[in-house]
């Protein structure tokens, strides 16, 4: 979930370079800033990589996402109580999809 405002590219889908921490339950996801190539601070403050559509506007605070979860990184460090919680909601929010896929059935999708 976006902890902040997201600013989408209308031309071509990205990866956004992100800090994911667990919090309320949740995991919430925070740009690391300016997305630029030659930004590599916020290459090794990430932890992970948020897919952000190619559309025109800005992802709101709240919405949902997907991410690539990167090792290290603060917050989510493989080991940390953090890290067992995000792991232990993944599991949680995947299984349905699991159950069906074994099943032979197609996941239903909210």
């Amino acid at each position: 979930e976006l902890a902040l405002p997201v600013e989408m590219d209308p031309i071509r889908p990205e990866y956004h370079r992100a800090v994911a921490r667990w919090e309320g339950g949740r995991i919430l996801a925070e740009s690391t800033g300016f997305q630029r190539s030659s930004r590599v601070a916020s290459v090794a403050a990430a932890n992970c990589l948020l897919e952000v559509p190619a559309q025109t506007g800005t992802l709101r605070k709240g919405t949902v996402v997907k991410a690539l979860i990167l090792g290290g990184g603060s917050g989510l460090r493989p080991g940390s109580d953090q890290h067992a919680k995000a792991r232990s909601a993944i599991q949680e929010m995947t299984e349905p999809l699991k159950k069906a896929a074994r099943a032979g059935r197609r996941p239903r999708v909210a």
